[in-house]
């Protein structure tokens, strides 16, 4: 029993918090607070089971995260760059012809 419990501790903490979070909070167990949650983790729900993929074929390519991060830490720079240029706020006016 004590083998049980120390494998599967961590999906026994996350039920008991779920449970308290549903009894002392009404708006947890709202239909929009779980759909809202699903929608935020959305893109790591696919990215994760992109990477479930690679590790099942055998191609490990364990540099999502690493792209992840980059890519978020240089967007702003390069949004700024790309934004100050003239007529880019134009193009993405609804209803403007593309340019790209």
């Amino acid at each position: 029993m004590t083998g049980v419990l120390s494998r599967n501790v961590l999906v026994i903490v996350f039920a008991l918090l779920v449970v308290v979070l549903a009894i002392v909070s009404p708006t947890f167990r709202d239909v929009d607070n779980l759909l809202n949650v699903l929608e935020q983790n959305a893109i790591i729900g696919i990215v994760a089971c992109g990477m479930l993929l690679m590790i099942l074929l055998g191609g490990f390519d364990l540099s999502v995260g690493a792209v992840g991060a980059l890519s978020s830490c240089s967007l702003p720079g390069r949004w700024r760059s790309w934004a100050s240029r003239s007529g880019c706020w134009s193009r993405l006016r609804p209803g403007s012809p593309s340019v790209w």
